[in-house]
């Protein structure tokens, strides 16, 4: 029983993991939902950035397909 505990102590525990560079960070469970939303909406407004960045101007577009003709 007490290599049992011993065991746990060792390796279930995440802060274990945390000081040894296999993970970045524990989430504690009330923190769970605001971190995934913050997440979320990052990665959204990435997107949006991404995506304003690669959309032609309308004008360039117009002369690229009248110059093909």
């Amino acid at each position: 029983m007490e290599l049992v505990q011993d065991y746990k102590n060792k390796f279930s525990n995440p802060y274990i993991a945390v000081s040894k560079g296999y993970i970045d960070e524990v989430i504690e469970p009330r923190e769970t939902r605001d971190r995934l939303i913050t997440g979320l909406m990052y990665l959204q407004k990435e997107r949006r950035k991404t995506h304003e960045k690669t959309r032609q101007h309308p004008s360039l577009t117009n002369f690229l397909n009248l110059s093909r003709s």
